[in-house]
């Protein structure tokens, strides 16, 4: 008998826990399909990051090279402004009977084919210096 009851209890017990059963693995597929979601949203997620951080650094190299042509801009600028300065000296100089020296034509030249703009610059800087001691030749 007792085994009868057992069998009943048991099959009471099945059928009690089949709609549980059933829910339990309702729940496990939802957290399939959730965890499926979720790593396709990671993966989405990681290309819009991926591409954030391509559009960001190609917006610092544009910066960046937009910074060194301004710089090469102005460095030129400022080298044609010296030389026109050096030049007007000159003429100034010839106007006004003032011996100019065969060597501040060769520092000019010199100054002229130096690699850098640092040297040239330099090269320049001298030039005036020179120019601005030169004595006006005696007038005749």
């Amino acid at each position: 008998m007792r085994s009868r009851l057992t069998a009943a209890f048991a099959a009471f017990a099945m059928l009690g826990l089949a709609p549980q059963v059933q829910a339990a693995d309702d729940v496990q597929v939802q957290m399939q399909q959730m965890q499926a979601q979720n790593a396709e949203m990671e993966k989405l997620l990681l290309a819009e990051q991926q591409k954030s951080e391509a559009t960001m650094q190609k917006a610092h190299l544009d910066n960046t090279t937009k910074m060194a042509q301004a710089n090469l801009d102005a460095d030129v600028q400022l080298e044609i402004a010296t030389r026109n300065n050096i030049n007007a000296l000159l003429i100034e100089k010839m106007r006004s009977n003032t011996k100019i020296s065969s060597e501040i034509i060769k520092a000019i030249t010199k100054a002229s084919s130096q690699p850098t703009h640092e040297a040239r610059m330099g090269g320049y800087s001298d030039v005036i210096e020179q120019l601005a001691v030169e004595e006006p030749v005696p007038a005749v």
